[in-house]
């Protein structure tokens, strides 16, 4: 059995103590440690760790000197990933780092290097594209079976309240404590997934994603208290020849989980999370993904491990989720951010959660015509010019 060590458990990395936890119970790897700084912040995964027979280490550095590990899960605020993953990898550890890959393309960068030259390997936990139905709906895509891809458009709404954007002090932050460059944003995090979606169905190759080769961004901001942004529409021109729309907010009272719609030449491609994706033909057929929907985290760990044991199947690289990180610094680069008039949103009083007026209707009208808000005669919406990359 291959060796695991995972740092840290509160938070988004309770989902990695969700999936790798059962892989120890059931003899599929040995779990040795996990790092845990504030136990009593979480008595009850405490609690787990100590009846699997997991030992708890105040730092990384203990764990290190206690086991020679074949994996080490980095579920980490984004400003940690890259130098992390980087001493993981000269330690001779592989690595699964969690989504963005970091929080610049120089820091990317310096993980590619470092995984090059240890030769071991890092993968993404962008789950989404580990989905059998993803994958399956991206063979087809690339074998032309629907025709040339012309464009993607991706939309969701999930409302933020004021207990998401005080969970740490790097949420919503340009840059780090210690000056590294975050950029955290609803597309950039909860989101991230999505647009990394589409850049890689978008992708002319199985194993990679399409580079954004130009950019037109409109960047809002309804909560005053944060550096960046809680809505926003992109629209991307690829290398590929694919366009694609993404249209996030956390500025929302309603919830609409994230959909895709791909239109290519030859049918229109319909994708959620809960009911997979499904394809109108031009000849008015309509087909199944004939996979039953998944958020593809049980086969991102599955594949994870069947990694660590010697096997090659397909992962999210640093390679992939670079292109995800390469809109992101271009976006921040090139576009500024636009304040929502306080008359165009409201506060609820009871958990702060700002909400934009009339979003869901702007919102589904973009992802009908695949449009951007300034494109809709939106008041409070700023018109920005496309940017060559």
């Amino acid at each position: 059995m291959k060796k695991f060590g995972l740092i840290g458990a509160g938070g988004y990395a309770a989902t990695y103590v969700r999936y790798l936890l059962p892989k120890k119970e059931s003899g599929k790897i040995d779990f040795c440690g996990v790092v845990i700084r504030h136990p009593d912040k979480i008595p009850e995964t405490v609690e787990k760790f100590h009846k699997a027979g997991v030992r708890i280490y105040p730092d990384k550095e203990s764990m290190y000197a206690e086991n020679r590990l074949d994996v080490v899960a980095i579920p980490s605020g984004i400003g940690s990933h890259c130098q992390l993953t980087v001493d993981a990898l000269e330690r001779g550890y592989n690595v699964i780092v969690e989504k963005p890959a970091a929080g610049s393309l120089a820091e990317v960068d310096r993980m590619i290097e470092a995984e090059k030259r240890t030769g071991k390997f890092v993968t993404v936990g962008f789950q989404h594209i580990h989905a059998p139905d993803i994958r399956k709906l991206k063979q087809i895509l690339i074998d032309g079976k629907f025709g040339r891809i012309r464009r993607i458009t991706a939309m969701g709404r999930w409302p933020r309240a004021d207990k998401y954007y005080q969970r740490n002090n790097w949420v919503c932050k340009l840059r780090g404590a210690n000056g590294e460059f975050i950029y955290d944003s609803p597309i950039n995090n909860a989101f991230a997934h999505y647009l990394n979606l589409c850049l890689f169905l978008a992708g002319d190759e199985f194993e990679k994603s399409a580079h954004a080769a130009e950019m037109q961004a409109e960047l809002y901001r309804a909560r005053r208290s944060i550096e960046t942004f809680d809505t926003c529409g992109v629209r991307l021109k690829t290398s590929s020849g694919a366009e694609a729309v993404c249209l996030f907010t956390h500025a929302c009272s309603d919830r609409l989980d994230p959909v895709l719609r791909i239109d290519c030449d030859n049918a229109v491609v319909a994708w959620s999370e809960k009911n997979s994706w499904s394809a109108k033909l031009s000849d008015g057929n309509v087909i199944g993904s004939g996979c039953e929907p998944t958020a593809g985290h049980a086969e991102m760990f599955d594949m994870l491990v069947a990694r660590a044991e010697g096997g090659n199947p397909f992962m999210c690289t640093l390679q992939i989720a670079r292109e995800q990180t390469f809109v992101i610094e271009k976006m921040h680069r090139h576009f500024g951010i636009t304040k929502i008039p306080e008359s165009d949103f409201t506060v609820n009083p009871e958990d702060g959660q700002h909400a934009v007026a009339h979003i869901a209707g702007i919102f589904d009208q973009g992802f009908t015509q695949s449009k951007l808000p300034s494109e809709l005669a939106v008041p409070w919406a700023a018109s920005t010019e496309s940017v060559i990359l």
